[in-house]
């Protein structure tokens, strides 16, 4: 029964991680905006609704099961340039 509910279970939890930034993101709409701005990214506007489109489509796809495999597909394609322009590992410190 586990191996049954587990995919299901993983795939409510990963899908709602997306629908709630998607969803933050859009109710912050400049906030988010001027963050994406401040990082460098030109055309921040244009940038912030393709991301909650991705997110908030995205999620609700996977919550759905509805074209599950491309919008994971999607979302994994979107989190590349995200990480590596919003996570800057180089300048962090290691631990002591």
């Amino acid at each position: 029964m586990i191996k049954q509910i587990a995919p299901l279970a993983g795939r409510i939890l990963l899908a709602l991680i997306f629908i709630f930034s998607g969803f933050n993101k859009l109710t912050h709409f400049e906030g988010t905006a001027g963050y994406m701005a401040m990082h460098g990214l030109p055309l921040a506007h244009v940038l912030l609704v393709a991301s909650i489109v991705i997110e908030l489509g995205g999620g609700l796809m996977l919550l759905l099961g509805w074209h599950a495999r491309i919008a994971a597909a999607a979302i994994f394609l979107f989190l590349i340039p995200v990480t590596l322009v919003f996570h800057n590992f180089c300048a962090s410190k290691p631990p002591i």
